[in-house]
């Protein structure tokens, strides 16, 4: 659900800080979803193995989460780990993890996968 107001909050305002402060506690809650060792026993009685998908998210997802979790901490979040640029917040409302921009994001989704 996109916050209304959320898209154009200006960087460095008290608006931004509880902006960050909300997407943190998205994360993690995320986080805890995806890492759920209730849902991976779940998984592995009913199915004898973990899903890709769920492997997808403790190990690909997660990584990401985290980095974005650092980001806040380090007081980068909403800049491209690539680019340096912003990150858009409508972006960042959408996939709170993201650590690129769309652009760099899209330049590397290009990249075949043993060249990332």
């Amino acid at each position: 659900m996109m916050e209304e107001g959320a898209t154009d909050v200006p960087r460095g305002t008290p608006e931004w800080v509880a902006f960050v402060s909300a997407q943190r506690a998205r994360i993690v809650e995320r986080l805890e979803r995806y890492n759920n060792p209730g849902t991976a026993r779940e998984q592995l009685a009913e199915l004898g193995d973990l899903s890709p998908y769920q492997h997808y998210k403790i190990n690909t997802v997660s990584a990401f989460l985290h980095r974005a979790l650092a980001k806040i901490a380090e007081g980068s979040y909403g800049r491209c780990d690539r680019c340096g640029g912003e990150i858009a917040n409508a972006r960042l409302l959408l996939v709170p993890a993201a650590v690129q921009c769309a652009t760099c994001g899209q330049e590397e989704d290009r990249r075949p996968a043993h060249a990332r």
